[in-house]
């Protein structure tokens, strides 16, 4: 019974330390893209334009909670 018990604990302690990268990647154009995962958000720069890699710089702030864009602008509202 206790081993039991220290086999479901460990199996909770492991299962609730897995990250869930669930990352969505939007292209907005010109070299900007939106990230979107569970904990951060983000629009950024990529000036290589690499679709295999991406990358870049952080132009918002850490969360943003409603982005716009058109073909000149991006507007985006970050907490």
């Amino acid at each position: 019974m206790k081993h039991l018990m220290i086999v479901i604990f460990l199996s909770l302690l492991f299962s609730s330390c897995v990250f869930d990268h669930t990352a969505v990647t939007e292209d907005l154009g010109n070299g900007y893209y939106y990230l979107g995962d569970g904990h951060e958000s983000q629009i950024l720069y990529d000036p290589n334009q690499n679709d295999e890699k991406k990358g870049g710089l952080i132009v918002t702030g850490s969360e943003v909670v409603e982005y716009n864009s058109n073909s000149r602008y991006i507007i985006a509202k970050s907490i």
